[in-house]
């Protein structure tokens, strides 16, 4: 089952989210705190899929205006399934779900995610979702 992630989640949600990222130090309470914006903001949603009593995979999007659409533009942010679990279509389906929410608002004129250029087997599974490799997406992180 597909649902929104609620504030119970999160705990479940940051275990994902380290698989997402091994080598990342991941601080809980600043996660936590962004996680409750995805809750809470409505430019944001997280989806979970919920099965075997947990969360085994999570979608978080965040849409943005971009002259680019002449509109806004969905942004898919994370996608992570737990790892004992991948291959079974869990991604897919929240891949799907989240553009069936996004499709209800008629601003949005586009997606776009990106995809670090070290999981390169996932390439081969957003093509199957229908997104094409358009471009290089660079980082910089602030130290402060």
């Amino acid at each position: 089952m597909i649902r929104k992630i609620t504030h119970s989640d999160i705990d479940r949600v940051i275990v994902l989210a380290n698989q997402l990222w091994p080598r990342k130090q991941i601080a809980a309470d600043k996660m936590r705190a962004v996680i409750c914006m995805y809750i809470e903001d409505p430019a944001y949603f997280i989806l979970g899929y919920e099965g075997e009593g947990t969360i085994l995979g999570f979608i978080t999007v965040s849409i943005r205006w971009a002259l680019f659409y002449q509109g806004r533009v969905a942004i898919i942010e994370d996608l992570i399934v737990e790892k004992s679990h991948r291959g079974q279509g869990i991604g897919c389906e929240l891949v799907r779900h989240a553009e069936n929410t996004i499709m209800k608002e008629e601003s949005v004129k586009g997606i776009e995610l990106c995809s670090d250029l070290h999981r390169e087997e996932t390439f081969g599974f957003w093509e199957k979702c229908g997104y094409e490799r358009l471009a290089y997406h660079f980082r910089k992180e602030l130290e402060r």
